[in-house]
């Protein structure tokens, strides 16, 4: 994932899916966000939950930033990023597809 990327996620049997940003130095604040591909309800698209951690994959104990929303639509920021690899990671709370992860 680079800035001002979108890629779409599908996890219909549970678990962690993961993803990388490496920030350049003196990078933006940027925004990870999640939501559903083609605008739909919440409950058509299942319940992703949003994890955020620099230098390592986050876990459900150990991450810097998360956002547990009911439903797809998530977000975190980070105001000052630091140059090195973020990890996002996606719960799948309840089975979810069709869900969009981007950077901004």
């Amino acid at each position: 994932m680079a800035g001002d990327v979108k890629t779409t996620s599908d996890d219909l049997d549970g678990g962690w899916r993961y993803f990388v940003w490496d920030a350049p130095e003196g990078a933006p604040p940027v925004t990870f966000s999640l939501s559903a591909e083609d605008g739909g309800h919440d409950h058509d698209h299942g319940n992703p939950d949003l994890y955020l951690r620099f230098g390592a994959p986050p876990t459900q104990d150990s991450y810097d930033a998360r956002s547990v929303n009911l439903g797809p639509d998530d977000s975190v920021t980070v105001d000052d990023p630091r140059p090195g690899r973020y990890y996002v990671g996606l719960l799948a709370v309840e089975a979810y597809e069709e869900i969009s992860v981007e950077v901004e």
